[in-house]
C-alpha cells in the first residue's frame, strides 16, 4: 500500500541540477572552455561538469 502524495506545488518536478547539467552540455556545445563554470557549489559544479563532458561527446549519425 502506498501512501498518495499531498504535495501540490510541484516541488518534486522542481530539479535544480538538471538545468546546472543542461548548462554544462549546451556550454559544450558552443565551445566554452571546462574552466568557465559559473558554480562554486561542489555537488552543482560536478554535474554542470558531467552535462560538459555529455556535450563533448562525438554524436555519429548512424
Amino acid at each position: 500500500m502506498t501512501k498518495a502524495s499531498t504535495c501540490t506545488d510541484k516541488r518534486r518536478s522542481n530539479n535544480p541540477h538538471q538545468a546546472a547539467y543542461e548548462a554544462g552540455r549546451q556550454a559544450a556545445i558552443d565551445g566554452a572552455a571546462v574552466h568557465s563554470c559559473p558554480y562554486s557549489h561542489p555537488p552543482f559544479m560536478a554535474t554542470w561538469l558531467r552535462g560538459f563532458n555529455a556535450g563533448k561527446q562525438l554524436a555519429l549519425p548512424f
